[in-house]
């Protein structure tokens, strides 16, 4: 039997007009696999139904599913869950991701795609400004982390009335996407995170954090070392 945890507080889009603006703007195509997460009224699943070959759509409050499920009864490209999504793998093969999720999980659900054998080909959730805004920042350890595999952005940054009920944050459309050429190959990914944490220690001198394995300047920290110069040292190569 399903145990479902408390339902998630959820701001919702109410405008049709700007969910299919941004839904056409992104690179969802005929030929793509959708997730989105917490469908809710449907204002995004629907828009989503009609550009993609495939939808699945996965919600956690019995009431709304059962809502989604009576709507969209007769939409063929659509596969409908009642369930947590932290709690659930990702799908098989090639999909992409977009989503206005609720923001109690937006660090969690960007970690939980990020780590899986296999991450969203493209990744469109909408979170605070304030966490969009540090994932983006440069010489982090989230940066140098998952830098060689993927490319960050902001897709599009919101108004608080562009949501019911109205936020007291300030929202944007967090984006990421697989990089066409990823600086380090997929099979090094564990070892090469891994590498990084272990650099990144408890913010003392790298060289200190690496034991002195590395060719970086024995005063150098974590945050002072660019994702080219921990792809460089990772290889065995002086920082630059």
């Amino acid at each position: 039997m399903l145990k479902l945890r408390k339902p998630l507080s959820q701001n919702f889009l109410h405008d049709r007009s700007l969910v299919n603006r941004l839904v056409g703007l992104s690179s969802i195509g005929k030929l793509d696999l959708v997730l989105e997460i917490g469908p809710g009224d449907g204002i995004i699943l629907e828009s989503l139904l009609d550009r993609a070959r495939q939808v699945i759509g996965i919600e956690i409050d019995f009431d709304l599913y059962q809502r989604l499920q009576q709507r969209y009864k007769n939409r063929a490209n659509l596969s409908l869950y009642l369930g947590d999504v932290l709690a659930l793998p990702a799908p098989r093969g090639p999909y992409k991701v977009f989503s206005n999720i609720p923001f109690s999980i937006e660090g969690q659900l960007i970690r939980k795609f990020l780590d899986d054998p296999n991450p969203p080909e493209d990744c469109f959730l909408v979170v605070r400004r304030d966490l969009a805004e540090r994932l983006l920042r440069q010489n982090t350890l989230f940066g140098a982390t998952y830098g060689p595999f993927f490319e960050f952005s902001i897709f599009h940054r919101f108004r608080r009335r562009d949501f019911r009920p109205v936020p007291k944050v300030e929202a944007m459309m967090f984006r990421f996407k697989k990089r066409e050429k990823v600086l380090l190959s997929w099979e090094e990914k564990k070892r090469y995170q891994k590498f990084v944490r272990l650099g990144y220690g408890s913010g003392q001198p790298v060289y200190r954090n690496l034991k002195g394995r590395v060719k970086v300047p024995k005063y150098i920290k974590p945050n002072e070392l660019s994702l080219e110069n921990w792809i460089r040292i990772y290889k065995g190569l002086p920082a630059k």
